[in-house]
């Protein structure tokens, strides 16, 4: 098996992206209520610009939620990541270096992520069956594990193909 790697600060970026796309915010908004220009936050979300520290503050306010909350849930994603053959790194890498924010690209891309917001799908904007970026990972006493779908599809092969059909 493959190891992968990512950072904490994609971690930090895929999370406020899923909570923009839950709250149906769209970037050119979020960008707006930062202070930056549309191509500005496109590049800081998708790791292809620097993240600076207030970025995280100015884009948690603009989406009322804690930033604390966003931290907490990236912690306990790179957690997971950490359980699943994932190196997660403290210091940040380049879009081309980090394995997580490349699938998260192609997860973005997929039929399976543009299905999310049909309504005949599901609850529009969110991950499977309404699960919440800020109340995931769940675990079950089973052993099983609720992730929301762009972790999932970078995490289990069998899924990726389904979205990408």
């Amino acid at each position: 098996m493959k190891d992968y790697t990512t950072c904490f600060n994609s971690l930090t970026l895929l999370v406020l992206k899923e909570i923009r796309l839950e709250k149906g915010i769209q970037s050119s908004q979020l960008a707006e209520q930062t202070g930056r220009s549309p191509s500005a936050w496109a590049k800081i979300e998708t790791g292809k610009s620097a993240f600076p520290m207030d970025s995280l503050f100015q884009a948690s306010r603009a989406l009322w939620t804690p930033a604390s909350a966003v931290i907490a849930t990236a912690e306990r994603y790179a957690a997971f990541l950490g359980q699943s053959n994932w190196a997660v790194l403290n210091s940040p890498l380049s879009s081309e270096e980090d394995d997580l924010l490349q699938i998260a690209q192609k997860y973005y891309e997929s039929l399976g992520f543009k299905r999310r917001f049909q309504p005949a799908f599901g609850h529009v904007g969110f991950n499977g069956f309404g699960l919440s970026i800020l109340n995931s990972p769940i675990f079950y006493p089973d052993g099983s594990v609720q992730i929301v779908d762009v972790f999932r599809f970078a995490l289990d092969e069998e899924f990726r193909k389904t979205q990408e059909v």
